[in-house]
Protein backbone atom coordinates (compact mmCIF):
# COMPACT_ATOMS: atom_id res chain seq x y z
CA UNK A 1 0.00 0.00 0.00
CA UNK A 2 1.48 3.37 -1.12
CA UNK A 3 1.93 6.60 0.88
CA UNK A 4 1.01 9.71 -0.61
CA UNK A 5 4.33 12.13 1.40
CA UNK A 6 4.22 15.13 2.48
CA UNK A 7 6.71 17.61 0.89
CA UNK A 8 8.42 20.99 0.70
CA UNK A 9 8.66 22.73 -2.66
CA UNK A 10 11.77 24.89 -2.89
CA UNK A 11 11.84 26.64 -6.32
CA UNK A 12 15.21 27.54 -8.69
CA UNK A 13 15.18 27.58 -12.10
CA UNK A 14 12.83 26.30 -14.73
CA UNK A 15 16.37 24.52 -16.37
CA UNK A 16 18.50 23.67 -12.98
CA UNK A 17 18.82 20.28 -11.74
CA UNK A 18 15.86 18.26 -9.10
CA UNK A 19 16.97 17.44 -5.84
CA UNK A 20 14.83 15.02 -3.27
CA UNK A 21 15.81 15.43 -0.43
CA UNK A 22 14.91 12.31 2.34
CA UNK A 23 15.27 12.79 5.97
CA UNK A 24 16.57 10.53 9.01
CA UNK A 25 15.06 7.78 11.36
CA UNK A 26 12.96 10.09 14.08
CA UNK A 27 13.44 13.66 11.79
CA UNK A 28 11.67 15.29 9.58
CA UNK A 29 11.44 17.56 6.10
CA UNK A 30 12.05 20.33 8.54
CA UNK A 31 15.04 19.27 9.63
CA UNK A 32 16.01 20.19 6.01
CA UNK A 33 14.42 23.46 5.39
CA UNK A 34 17.57 25.70 5.74
CA UNK A 35 19.79 23.52 3.52
CA UNK A 36 16.96 23.20 0.83
CA UNK A 37 16.18 27.50 0.93
CA UNK A 38 20.39 27.75 0.12
CA UNK A 39 20.67 25.71 -2.33
CA UNK A 40 17.93 26.89 -4.40
CA UNK A 41 19.30 30.10 -4.09
CA UNK A 42 22.65 28.90 -5.08
CA UNK A 43 23.56 29.74 -8.80
CA UNK A 44 25.86 27.49 -10.64
CA UNK A 45 28.21 28.35 -13.24
CA UNK A 46 25.48 27.61 -16.05
CA UNK A 47 23.27 30.45 -14.21
CA UNK A 48 20.95 27.51 -12.95
CA UNK A 49 19.25 26.85 -9.47
CA UNK A 50 18.21 23.82 -8.22
CA UNK A 51 14.52 22.63 -7.28
CA UNK A 52 14.94 21.13 -4.06
CA UNK A 53 12.12 18.85 -2.59
CA UNK A 54 12.20 17.83 1.02
CA UNK A 55 10.19 14.74 1.95
CA UNK A 56 8.41 13.62 4.89
CA UNK A 57 8.89 9.82 5.14
CA UNK A 58 6.06 7.74 5.88
CA UNK A 59 5.22 7.70 9.90
CA UNK A 60 7.26 11.04 9.71
CA UNK A 61 6.43 14.40 10.01
CA UNK A 62 2.96 15.39 8.25
CA UNK A 63 3.03 12.11 6.46
CA UNK A 64 0.27 9.43 6.82
CA UNK A 65 1.31 7.45 9.93
CA UNK A 66 -0.36 4.27 7.67
CA UNK A 67 1.43 1.13 6.33
CA UNK A 68 4.34 -1.08 7.63
CA UNK A 69 7.42 0.23 8.67
CA UNK A 70 9.24 -1.07 5.80
CA UNK A 71 12.04 -0.13 3.83
CA UNK A 72 11.07 -1.20 0.62
CA UNK A 73 7.96 -0.23 0.47
CA UNK A 74 9.01 3.31 1.86
CA UNK A 75 11.41 3.36 -1.30
CA UNK A 76 7.97 2.39 -3.30
CA UNK A 77 6.59 5.46 -2.00
CA UNK A 78 9.64 8.00 -2.85
CA UNK A 79 9.38 5.96 -6.76
CA UNK A 80 5.27 6.88 -6.47
CA UNK A 81 6.12 10.64 -5.72
CA UNK A 82 8.98 11.37 -8.36
CA UNK A 83 6.57 10.11 -10.68
CA UNK A 84 3.83 12.01 -9.37
CA UNK A 85 5.32 15.39 -7.77
CA UNK A 86 8.70 15.76 -10.08
CA UNK A 87 7.73 14.69 -13.60
CA UNK A 88 9.30 11.63 -13.57
CA UNK A 89 12.42 12.55 -12.88
CA UNK A 90 15.37 12.02 -13.36
CA UNK A 91 16.28 13.62 -10.29
CA UNK A 92 19.24 13.83 -7.19
CA UNK A 93 18.40 11.67 -5.10
CA UNK A 94 19.82 12.42 -1.61
CA UNK A 95 19.31 10.32 1.82
CA UNK A 96 20.44 10.74 5.37
CA UNK A 97 20.67 8.44 7.81
CA UNK A 98 17.46 5.83 7.27
CA UNK A 99 16.78 8.21 4.18
CA UNK A 100 19.91 7.27 2.60
CA UNK A 101 18.74 3.28 2.64
CA UNK A 102 15.12 4.03 1.35
CA UNK A 103 17.00 6.49 -1.06
CA UNK A 104 19.39 2.90 -2.50
CA UNK A 105 16.21 0.47 -2.39
CA UNK A 106 14.64 3.80 -4.28
CA UNK A 107 17.33 3.29 -6.74
CA UNK A 108 17.24 -0.14 -7.32
CA UNK A 109 13.37 -0.09 -8.18
CA UNK A 110 13.76 2.88 -10.46
CA UNK A 111 16.92 3.56 -11.63
CA UNK A 112 15.87 5.31 -14.51
CA UNK A 113 14.24 7.94 -12.26
CA UNK A 114 17.54 8.81 -10.40
CA UNK A 115 20.57 10.18 -11.68
CA UNK A 116 23.06 10.28 -9.01
CA UNK A 117 22.43 9.20 -5.34
CA UNK A 118 24.03 10.53 -2.27
CA UNK A 119 24.23 8.62 0.91
CA UNK A 120 25.07 11.11 3.70
CA UNK A 121 26.43 9.41 6.85
CA UNK A 122 24.84 5.83 6.83
CA UNK A 123 25.96 2.40 5.72
CA UNK A 124 24.04 0.13 3.30
CA UNK A 125 25.25 -2.76 5.00
CA UNK A 126 23.62 -3.92 8.40
CA UNK A 127 24.25 -0.97 11.07
CA UNK A 128 26.84 -2.21 14.40
CA UNK A 129 24.78 -3.83 17.57
CA UNK A 130 25.58 -0.44 19.54
CA UNK A 131 24.04 1.88 17.36
CA UNK A 132 21.15 -0.23 16.87
CA UNK A 133 21.21 -0.98 20.49
CA UNK A 134 20.81 3.21 20.92
CA UNK A 135 18.43 3.46 18.17
CA UNK A 136 16.16 0.76 19.89
CA UNK A 137 16.20 3.11 23.03
CA UNK A 138 14.88 6.19 21.47
CA UNK A 139 12.33 4.09 20.52
CA UNK A 140 11.60 3.03 24.18
CA UNK A 141 11.92 6.55 25.42
CA UNK A 142 9.40 7.75 22.77
CA UNK A 143 6.75 4.72 23.62
CA UNK A 144 6.65 5.82 27.18
CA UNK A 145 6.38 9.55 26.24
CA UNK A 146 2.99 8.48 24.20
CA UNK A 147 1.93 6.13 26.91
CA UNK A 148 2.14 9.05 29.70
CA UNK A 149 -0.47 11.89 29.50
CA UNK A 150 1.32 13.70 32.46
CA UNK A 151 4.29 14.25 30.26
CA UNK A 152 2.67 15.15 27.38
CA UNK A 153 1.19 18.29 29.51
CA UNK A 154 3.76 20.25 28.39
CA UNK A 155 7.34 20.87 26.52
CA UNK A 156 9.27 20.80 29.71
CA UNK A 157 7.86 17.79 31.38
CA UNK A 158 8.02 15.54 27.38
CA UNK A 159 11.91 17.07 27.93
CA UNK A 160 11.97 15.65 31.47
CA UNK A 161 10.61 12.39 30.86
CA UNK A 162 13.30 11.88 27.50
CA UNK A 163 16.41 13.32 29.69
CA UNK A 164 15.76 10.10 31.84
CA UNK A 165 16.13 7.89 29.34
CA UNK A 166 18.28 9.56 26.99
CA UNK A 167 21.79 10.81 27.95
CA UNK A 168 22.61 13.02 24.82
CA UNK A 169 20.88 16.60 25.54
CA UNK A 170 21.07 16.96 21.57
CA UNK A 171 19.55 13.96 20.89
CA UNK A 172 16.54 14.98 23.21
CA UNK A 173 15.92 18.19 21.25
CA UNK A 174 15.98 16.76 18.21
CA UNK A 175 13.17 14.48 19.31
CA UNK A 176 11.23 17.03 20.83
CA UNK A 177 11.15 18.86 17.20
CA UNK A 178 8.39 16.09 17.01
CA UNK A 179 5.82 17.60 19.62
CA UNK A 180 2.73 19.26 17.83
CA UNK A 181 -0.76 20.35 19.78
CA UNK A 182 -3.24 18.73 18.34
CA UNK A 183 -7.41 20.38 18.08
CA UNK A 184 -8.15 19.35 21.70
CA UNK A 185 -4.97 21.65 22.84
CA UNK A 186 -2.83 18.55 24.07
CA UNK A 187 0.87 18.09 22.61
CA UNK A 188 1.58 14.57 20.61
CA UNK A 189 4.09 13.07 18.34
CA UNK A 190 4.08 13.68 14.76
CA UNK A 191 5.79 10.02 14.83
CA UNK A 192 4.27 6.84 14.19
CA UNK A 193 5.91 5.48 17.21
CA UNK A 194 3.86 2.18 17.50
CA UNK A 195 4.98 1.52 13.41
CA UNK A 196 8.49 1.97 14.19
CA UNK A 197 8.98 -0.11 17.16
CA UNK A 198 6.71 -3.33 15.04
CA UNK A 199 9.24 -2.73 12.63
CA UNK A 200 12.20 -1.70 14.05
CA UNK A 201 14.79 -4.16 12.98
CA UNK A 202 14.29 -2.01 9.23
CA UNK A 203 16.33 0.64 10.63
CA UNK A 204 18.97 -1.69 10.94
CA UNK A 205 18.85 -3.86 8.09
CA UNK A 206 21.01 -3.94 5.46
CA UNK A 207 20.30 -3.09 1.90
CA UNK A 208 22.51 -4.29 0.37
CA UNK A 209 24.06 -8.16 0.54
CA UNK A 210 27.49 -8.85 2.19
CA UNK A 211 29.81 -10.47 -0.20
CA UNK A 212 30.45 -9.81 -4.18
CA UNK A 213 27.71 -8.79 -6.08
CA UNK A 214 26.30 -11.17 -8.67
CA UNK A 215 27.97 -10.27 -12.45
CA UNK A 216 24.49 -9.65 -14.14
CA UNK A 217 23.74 -7.16 -17.07
CA UNK A 218 21.06 -5.58 -18.50
CA UNK A 219 18.33 -3.82 -17.04
CA UNK A 220 18.18 -5.58 -13.08
CA UNK A 221 21.79 -3.99 -12.74
CA UNK A 222 21.14 -0.90 -14.33
CA UNK A 223 20.93 1.23 -10.76
CA UNK A 224 25.14 0.07 -10.43
CA UNK A 225 25.85 2.18 -13.08
CA UNK A 226 24.25 5.70 -11.47
CA UNK A 227 26.88 7.38 -10.09
CA UNK A 228 27.04 7.21 -6.06
CA UNK A 229 28.49 9.86 -3.50
CA UNK A 230 28.92 9.08 0.15
CA UNK A 231 29.46 11.90 2.49
CA UNK A 232 30.49 10.56 6.08
CA UNK A 233 31.24 12.52 8.74
CA UNK A 234 34.76 11.98 10.62
CA UNK A 235 33.60 11.91 14.34
CA UNK A 236 30.57 9.42 13.00
CA UNK A 237 29.98 5.69 13.90
CA UNK A 238 27.07 5.25 11.29
CA UNK A 239 29.22 4.58 8.09
CA UNK A 240 32.49 2.36 9.18
CA UNK A 241 35.39 2.61 7.39
CA UNK A 242 35.54 -1.54 6.13
CA UNK A 243 32.09 -1.02 4.75
CA UNK A 244 33.26 1.51 2.09
CA UNK A 245 35.91 -0.81 0.21
CA UNK A 246 32.53 -2.82 0.19
CA UNK A 247 30.29 -0.26 -0.99
CA UNK A 248 32.77 0.57 -4.36
CA UNK A 249 32.32 -3.07 -5.18
CA UNK A 250 28.58 -2.39 -5.93
CA UNK A 251 28.98 1.10 -7.78
CA UNK A 252 30.92 1.38 -10.64
CA UNK A 253 31.11 5.38 -10.52
CA UNK A 254 31.89 6.23 -6.23
CA UNK A 255 33.28 8.87 -4.96
CA UNK A 256 33.89 9.38 -0.99
CA UNK A 257 33.85 12.60 0.95
CA UNK A 258 34.87 12.86 4.38
CA UNK A 259 33.53 15.70 6.39
CA UNK A 260 36.34 16.27 9.23
CA UNK A 261 35.00 17.52 12.72
CA UNK A 262 31.68 16.47 12.01
CA UNK A 263 28.75 13.99 13.62
CA UNK A 264 26.07 12.32 12.39
CA UNK A 265 24.41 15.71 11.90
CA UNK A 266 27.30 17.31 9.61
CA UNK A 267 24.66 19.06 7.34
CA UNK A 268 24.07 20.99 10.64
CA UNK A 269 27.37 20.54 12.06
CA UNK A 270 29.13 21.72 9.07
CA UNK A 271 25.99 23.40 6.69
CA UNK A 272 28.19 25.65 5.01
CA UNK A 273 30.50 22.64 3.80
CA UNK A 274 27.99 20.51 3.24
CA UNK A 275 25.74 23.26 1.18
CA UNK A 276 29.16 24.34 -0.87
CA UNK A 277 29.90 19.88 -1.61
CA UNK A 278 26.18 19.39 -2.48
CA UNK A 279 25.95 22.48 -4.98
CA UNK A 280 29.10 20.96 -6.87
CA UNK A 281 27.45 17.73 -6.86
CA UNK A 282 24.63 19.29 -8.65
CA UNK A 283 26.56 20.75 -11.14
CA UNK A 284 28.15 17.72 -11.67
CA UNK A 285 31.75 19.00 -11.15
Amino acid sequence: MLVELSFDRFDGSGDGPQLVVLHGLFGSRRNWRSVAKELAAREDSRGGRPTVFTVDLRHHGQSPNRGPFDLDEMAADVVRFIESQVGGGPVTLLGHSLGGKVALLALQQAAQRIERLVLVDISPFRLPDSLCGELRGVVEALQELQASPSALESRPAAEELLGRRITVPEVVQFLLHNLRRGDDGRLGLQLGVAAIAAGFDQACRAVLPDGEPAHTAGRQDAWRDVPLLTIKGGGSEYMPAEHFEALTRWFRMHDTYIMENAGHWLHVERKAEFVQLVAKILEGS
